[in-house]
């Protein structure tokens, strides 16, 4: 008897070769946390280095790591699009495959899940970023709270 899957995480990939493998390994351990029926959808958007490759691999190894290949090069918006319409879980977890977005606060999200809450949006303190980019992440945020219908805490 199959399990249905109870938490996907999406990522979109692009030149991410070297971090991939590691990026599997960290969020399996935090989903293992939680629940045994998950899955981990990759898509790779076509992007210039051996990502695909990698992926195949992987899902090769775990049968809990699906692949996605883009065309062609779509952006990152398209690459979550598709991975989102591949999800089988009840639960969907969105995150850059560059550890930048910490698979620890999976549970914290999950958690936030639980009390009720459908959708739970994150905001990096620290970014890594350009004046410009980090300008156009805050006014996002703040116009995402604004239009939220419920308070959100930024």
């Amino acid at each position: 008897m199959k399990k249905d899957v109870f938490i996907s995480v999406v990522s979109p990939v692009y030149q991410a070769e070297k971090i991939i493998q590691e990026f599997i390994q960290q969020v399996k351990k935090e989903l293992v946390k939680i629940t045994t029926h998950y899955e981990i959808i990759l898509v790779e958007d076509c992007g210039p280095d051996n990502s695909w490759e990698v992926i195949k691999n992987q899902c090769s190894i775990h049968p809990f790591v699906k692949g996605i290949r883009l065309s062609r090069n779509f952006g990152q918006h398209y690459a979550i699009s598709a991975g989102i319409k591949k999800a089988k879980g009840d639960n969907i977890v969105l995150m850059d495959c560059d550890l930048q977005d910490n698979p620890k606060d999976i549970i914290k999200l999950f958690n936030e899940r639980k009390k009720g809450f459908e959708i739970i949006f994150t905001k990096r303190l620290n970014r890594k970023h350009s004046i410009m980019k980090s300008f156009n992440s805050f006014l996002y945020n703040k116009l995402f709270t604004i239009f939220s219908e419920k308070k959100v805490q930024c």
